[in-house]
């Protein structure tokens, strides 16, 4: 396909023009994909982790409720995990906070259920 004059001079210096800043433009997108892929990445981990204590923090809420002592070690042991790999989630630090109202929940339902 001919072009004329005109047209080819604007060719020209688009090619010139990409040739200058073709790689910088090239990279500020490929930098822009990244921190995106980053940060849904992050999302997703984040999720992850309150699905997670999520579970544990319902294995304290069932325990807490229940009188053996089977529950209450449950509940220690989730309780603890929560702690331990789960403790920037708001479940981790509801749980801290309401444990000893469990245990002395769980403590005087025993009692109850004793007398």
């Amino acid at each position: 396909m001919a072009f004329d004059l005109e047209e080819q001079e604007r060719i020209d210096s688009l090619k010139g023009w990409w040739d200058r800043f073709g790689n910088t433009i090239l990279t500020a997108i490929i930098v822009v994909m990244l921190g995106i892929l980053a940060w849904y990445g992050w999302n997703w981990y984040q999720s992850s982790q309150v699905k997670q204590a999520l579970g544990y923090y319902e294995i304290v809420q069932t325990s807490a409720v229940s009188s053996d002592a089977d529950s209450q070690a449950r509940l220690d042991q989730a309780a603890a995990e929560l702690k331990k790999s789960y403790g920037d989630t708001a479940y981790a630090a509801v749980v801290l906070c309401w444990r000893p109202i469990f245990i002395f929940v769980a403590a005087t339902m025993s009692r109850r259920s004793r007398s």
